[in-house]
């Protein structure tokens, strides 16, 4: 059984659950949610990989001799820490919400409760996602010019980033959108009718 199937079994009229139909509800809802947590972690582990590879080469290229004005190429420095800086607030975010619904698995209003702060957590993820990719996409401009003035880049290769990153942009744009209007909405529409439904 599938979280979805609960939502037309709750809603039938002649719904009187037994105890044994209940607990699968309830362990629907806690399978539900405990893949929400661990697709969470999983995303938030590989950009904080990518993050950490990304600064360890460029640390490695300053052991190495490589040359870099901060006051000239700071816009390198920043794109690095936006990942670094969500992932921190992200991160928080999480954690805040599992302490506010420490044992989700003891009911189904429970559950239900934290089913729907998580979808409000989602929601918040992704307009804050969106919003730190348009300013790094903003950014870019900036950092291709500098990299130009210290001579680390000619102007067809800074294009063709630009290119690059313009694409990754606007597909990675594209999903989040999908994702937030197709899935994220609906599903808090869902969940809030089912609560309430429950309530009464």
């Amino acid at each position: 059984m599938t979280f979805d199937d609960l939502v037309p079994v709750w809603r039938s009229p002649g719904n009187a659950a037994d105890p044994a139909q209940i607990e699968r509800y309830k362990a629907s809802i806690v399978s539900r949610l405990s893949k929400e947590y661990r697709d969470f972690l999983w995303h938030i582990g590989a950009v904080a990989a990518l993050t950490i590879f990304l600064a360890g080469g460029f640390v490695q290229y300053l052991r190495g001799g490589g040359a870099f004005d901060l006051q000239r190429e700071w816009g390198a420095i920043v794109f690095l820490l936006l990942p670094i800086g969500v992932a921190a607030i992200f991160v928080r975010g999480f954690i805040k919400h599992r302490q506010q619904h420490p044992r989700y698995d003891l009911s189904i209003m429970d559950g239900l409760r934290a089913l729907i702060d998580e979808n409000r957590l989602a929601r918040a993820r992704l307009r804050v996602s969106m919003s730190v990719l348009t300013v790094a996409m903003a950014l870019l401009p900036v950092i291709t010019y500098q990299l130009q003035l210290v001579g680390k880049q000619r102007p067809h290769e800074a294009a063709s980033m630009l290119v690059v990153f313009g694409a990754v942009y606007l597909f990675a744009m594209a999903g989040q959108i999908w994702k937030y209007r197709r899935r994220l909405l609906p599903e808090n529409a869902r969940l809030q009718e089912l609560f309430r439904s429950y309530e009464q």
